[in-house]
């Protein structure tokens, strides 16, 4: 389910980290565009429109970005002068990272939360895949390659027999990798 919500595959150990990193980095963004409508007394989706606005009205939302010296030109005055090239320029790369990790549009207060929200899941779930995956002793994204095929790993508590325990759930032990392998092999070898 997660990974439906981002633009691009996950397809190492690499793509975790950095997946985790854009993630908790777009939180942050989404802390400082809240901050700074506060401030200026506009809607987070307003100063967005100006942050990461739509380029010609045929544009689709995968291509949405936008570089900081249009923004700047393009903004209204009273905003202008209410925020620095430096802010502006932060709240761009973080709007165009966000919405080069997760799809979404970035258009109003409902995109937003909506982006906000994307954003707390994937880092939650990629922070307890890494934990799990460090618990195991294995890379996460092999955990996470065990889970797309459905594999279980098998439980220390239970050696031999298949755990029924979600993988991502909370509670229910801990996993070993190479319990499984030795598990299979039996199983391979039985049916010889």
């Amino acid at each position: 389910e997660v990974e439906f919500m981002l633009r691009d595959p996950v397809k190492n150990d690499q793509d975790i980290q950095y997946t985790l990193a854009a993630a908790e980095a777009g939180l942050l963004f989404m802390e400082q565009i809240e901050a700074k409508a506060q401030a200026l007394g506009v809607l987070r989706g307003t100063l967005s429109r100006h942050i990461l606005p739509y380029g010609t009205t045929d544009q689709s939302v995968a291509n949405q970005s936008s570089k900081a010296k249009e923004v700047l030109e393009n903004m209204p005055d009273e905003m202008r002068r209410r925020m620095s090239d430096k802010e502006v320029a932060y709240l761009v790369r973080g709007a165009n990272s966000v919405r080069k990790l997760i799809r979404v549009k970035i258009a109003d207060d409902n995109d937003l939360n909506q982006a906000q929200e994307s954003l707390k899941t994937t880092a939650r779930f990629f922070r307890r895949v890494t934990a799990e995956a460090e618990e195991m002793s294995i890379g996460p994204f092999r955990l996470l390659q065990t889970r797309r095929e459905g594999q279980r790993l098998i439980s220390p508590a239970k050696p031999g027999k298949p755990s029924n325990a979600p993988v991502f759930g909370r509670g229910g032990g801990h996993y070993q990798l190479k319990q499984q392998q030795l598990y299979n092999q039996q199983q391979q070898q039985q049916q010889q």
